[in-house]
């Protein structure tokens, strides 16, 4: 099975130490003549990070080289946060999320779904990370060609769960009538969601496959309301093409309607806030930022927080959850050269040093 990354830390021997630092790009002109300087400030910021494990035997060193081997250089990339930092210090409780689509570059985030009119929801010094994806291109849109239609008819307009009228119909002209995309991803454990309703009670399969198998399905029971449904599948084999599937084994047949809307297919075994795609799907990128100033949630739960480092060049969506609870980031190694030395005790000694993944 091919490595795929971000790739996880060994779990043991922790480190000995870890050092963080903060780069900023700040450029400085001194006169030689009066001693009066010009800074100019550039955008780029970035997290570095030196890691230093303790003497280790052969047997406890070998994860540890071979995490290091398999990153090949500078290419692959793993998942790193403060090991002591694992909680906030701030209240931080509620559910919260980006709050607006946010280009990249801007020092401040906006967010939402906290517990409302809470003083220091978050602390200078806290660490999270924004993370969560969306797979599937035009993940609301099923007349987009990216969704192939089998004895399916697609109507527009429907209302949708946030009242307005982007969900689509899905209505059925034989026995077996069903609608897929199909994604090429790495091996791992996926999650697919989607909203479904109709005008009466009836059940309906959603499903993971890929080109030979069925992975995961799930019968879900649809009513006169919309509901959300997922499905969680693990997929072993290296370049996977997943399948997402709505209807199939006879749940869609002949004349069948069933209203669809905001499907979703992310890494991991949750189902997060739905995030909305069009020609373009949103890969799971981890970012690690620390608060600059304490942050208060309004009355609606909502709160800004000034951030370092500032949004990265792919921006922050809406509903992307942010995560409080030993937050990472996303790092590479600084060098391609990678070593390790032992001594006449026959002990291991493995040090490097990591750059966040722009």
């Amino acid at each position: 099975m091919n490595l795929v990354y971000p790739l996880l830390i060994p779990a043991t021997p922790a480190p000995r130490s870890v050092t963080f630092g903060a780069n900023n790009l700040v450029s400085a002109a001194i006169s030689p003549f009066t001693g009066s300087s010009q800074i100019t400030t550039w955008p780029g910021e970035w997290w570095e990070a030196e890691i230093g494990l303790p003497a280790m035997t052969l047997t406890k060193a070998a994860p540890w080289v071979s995490f290091l081997t398999g990153l090949r250089g500078q290419s692959g990339t793993f998942l790193l946060g403060d090991p002591l930092r694992t909680s906030p210090q701030g209240v931080a409780s509620g559910s919260p999320l980006v709050n607006g689509n946010q280009s990249g570059g801007s020092q401040q985030l906006s967010t939402a779904g906290w517990l409302a009119s809470q003083t220091g929801i978050l602390k200078a010094g806290d660490y999270f990370q924004i993370g969560s994806a969306n797979l599937l291109t035009y993940s609301q849109d099923w007349t987009n060609s990216a969704w192939t239609k089998t004895h399916i008819t697609v109507g527009t307009g429907i209302t949708d769960p946030n009242s307005g009228s982007t969900a689509d119909s899905l209505t059925g002209s034989n026995a077996n009538s069903y609608i897929q995309q199909s994604v090429t991803a790495g091996p791992g454990t996926y999650t697919f969601s989607v909203y479904l309703k109709a005008a009466s009670s009836f059940n309906v399969m959603i499903g993971l496959m890929d080109v030979n198998n069925t992975i995961a399905t799930l019968t879900c029971p649809v009513t006169t309301s919309w509901t959300r449904f997922s499905v969680t599948g693990t997929y072993t084999s290296a370049n996977t093409e997943i399948i997402v599937q709505i209807g199939g084994s006879g749940t869609i047949g002949s004349g069948t309607v069933v209203d669809s809307w905001g499907a979703q297919l992310e890494p991991g075994s949750n189902a997060n806030p739905y995030l909305l795609t069009t020609s373009v799907a949103l890969p799971l990128v981890q970012r690690l930022h620390m608060l600059t100033t304490d942050a208060n949630s309004d009355s609606s739960g909502n709160a800004t927080l000034n951030i370092f480092p500032a949004i990265r060049p792919e921006g922050a969506f809406n509903g992307q959850i942010v995560v409080t609870s030993s937050p990472q980031g996303l790092f590479r190694l600084v060098s391609n050269w990678r070593s390790w030395q032992y001594d006449f005790t026959k002990m291991y000694a493995v040090d490097f040093k990591a750059v966040e993944a722009l």
